[in-house]
């Protein structure tokens, strides 16, 4: 009977490990070969010829124990899946939203960056800060910007009065493209994340991240942690923007932070997706459900220094 015991808990410990991630023998590489083209299909990232890929050098390690409930990271040139735990489970992802919203403004409306633009009284909502002064000269450009470093709430409300669309309309759009993109368990209920029922697996918020990266002029605006505005009557503002990897080691040489949002809410805890850069090797990142805002963090911290150091990239 006590024998029994112990291999039950032995086997329990075994089939419960922190990640699902490759390892050498030939079972776990098919596996993670059909995960692989899992993420190609759906993102359209394709490996170069002759790229390997990521080589797993250390085949003892199961992982590292994060706060959040769900974490995703993966090799963006080849799909493999690095690590993953509670990847399927539906979850709010509050302001990660706005990736959506951006790609959605860009792909669904004709404005140009130079077009003037204000926020005014009726853009207020709820944890919208006052980055900008009520009815100053301001241009499509700097709300667009706004909205993605600073994730600012009022800014993503008046980018949308701008562009003459309903609330309603604008979740549809974004409801669509998701499911064009292959977000099937993702859905929008408001353009900004202040809705509980934006919701998204890390799988999907995965899929969000590569298309929005994709844009120019999303990764153009999200690789930055500030931003500086000159406003058409002179007034300038400095605005610290919320992903805090960029004031950490993943911004110094040999790591970049090329970008990725933030989101927090009640009902969400705090969010992250971000896209590293080491030696010109990248791995996207997700973090859901994190439950202080530094947890996020990093959370993303170890488990991008966990990648690099169970696995080799080709040279």
């Amino acid at each position: 009977m006590r024998v029994n015991a112990v291999v039950n808990v032995l086997l329990a410990l075994v089939l419960t490990p922190f990640a699902i991630t490759p390892t050498s023998s030939p079972s776990s590489v098919f596996l993670s070969d059909l995960i692989a083209r899992s993420v190609q299909r759906e993102t359209g990232v394709l490996p170069e010829a002759g790229h390997r890929g990521p080589q797993r050098i250390d085949v003892h390690s199961l992982g590292v124990v994060t706060d959040a409930p769900s974490v995703l990271i993966r090799d963006v040139q080849t799909g493999v899946i690095l690590m993953q735990r509670g990847e399927t489970i539906k979850r709010p992802i509050a302001s990660i939203t706005k990736l959506m919203t951006a790609l959605v403004l860009l792909e669904e409306y004709t404005w140009n960056w130079e077009d003037e633009a204000t926020v005014i009284r009726e853009d207020v909502t709820i944890g919208g800060r006052w980055y900008y002064r009520f009815s100053d000269a301001l241009t499509m450009e700097d709300l667009f910007t706004m909205m993605l470093v600073a994730s600012g709430n009022n800014e993503t409300r008046a980018l949308i009065r701008e562009v003459g669309a309903t609330q309603n309309t604008f979740v549809s759009q974004m409801n669509t493209k998701a499911q064009e993109l292959g977000m099937r368990h993702t859905t929008f209920g408001d353009p900004i994340g202040l809705d509980p029922q934006n919701e998204a697996t890390a799988q999907d918020v995965m899929i969000l991240l590569n298309e929005a990266l994709q844009h120019p002029e999303i990764a153009s605006r999200v690789a930055t942690g500030t931003v500086h505005t000159v406003s058409g009557l002179g007034n300038v503002y400095d605005v610290e923007g919320t992903n805090e990897l960029f004031h950490s080691f993943l911004n110094r040489a040999p790591y970049q932070v090329l970008g990725g949002k933030t989101g927090s809410l009640d009902e969400a805890g705090y969010c992250l997706t971000t896209r590293i850069s080491r030696d010109g090797h990248l791995v996207d990142v997700v973090v859901l459900g994190a439950s202080q805002p530094e947890a996020r963090f990093s959370d993303a911290i170890d488990l991008v220094s966990w990648a690099f150091d169970v696995f080799s990239w080709d040279q």
